[in-house]
């Protein structure tokens, strides 16, 4: 039966945690931070199945789970963009930073909140440019959001290679040697 080590727990307990505080500040460089975090993660797994397979069967479910995961997040296999196919995971987690993120605010200039583009004839320069600001404003949480969302993914990888553990033993048991006559429990 594997047990997991108290190393190994705390080490997956640290890469899951570095990827939270990335999340919450939602940066390009905090998706690489999670990206080579979790491909680093991947890699341990995959050569602990090369290593030890044949004593430790974990490894196999660990590696074969997780970078299953990994694979279908980070290829173009199902909707034709490179780098990132979204899962469910991704969205709760959007919806969960919106929570304490909320999106900027539509701007008021003159008592008209401005909901569409401005007629730029007629519009005042304040108006012009707080519509400006509001659409950068708003880009630039999109893409905050989309990083969230593309850790979230890497991370559920890690999680879904934690779940291989258990299926592991199952891929590839490890054969019990028999036990020799006048041996066993009932003598």
């Amino acid at each position: 039966m594997h047990r997991m080590t108290l190393a190994r727990a705390l080490g997956i307990v640290g890469v899951l945690a570095v990827g939270c505080a990335a999340m919450r500040a939602a940066t390009y460089e905090g998706e690489r931070l999670v990206f080579a975090l979790v491909l680093g993660v991947h890699a341990l797994g995959l050569l602990g199945t090369i290593l030890r397979r044949a004593r430790d069967p974990a490894w196999l479910g660990f590696s074969l789970l997780g970078g299953l995961v990994f694979v279908v997040i980070t290829t173009d296999w199902f909707d034709g963009r490179s780098g990132h196919n979204s899962l469910p995971i991704s969205g709760l987690a959007e919806a969960a930073y919106k929570i304490p993120h909320p999106p900027p605010e539509v701007p008021i200039v003159d008592g008209v909140r401005l909901v569409t583009e401005p007629d730029k004839v007629s519009a005042s320069d304040r108006a012009l440019k707080a519509f400006e600001q509001h659409k950068i404003r708003l880009e630039e949480y999109s893409e905050r959001l989309r990083h969230v969302g593309a850790m979230a993914d890497l991370l559920f990888s890690v999680v879904a290679a934690l779940a291989g553990v258990a299926l592991g033993p199952w891929l590839a048991p490890v054969p019990t040697p028999p036990i020799p006559a006048g041996e066993g429990p009932d003598c």
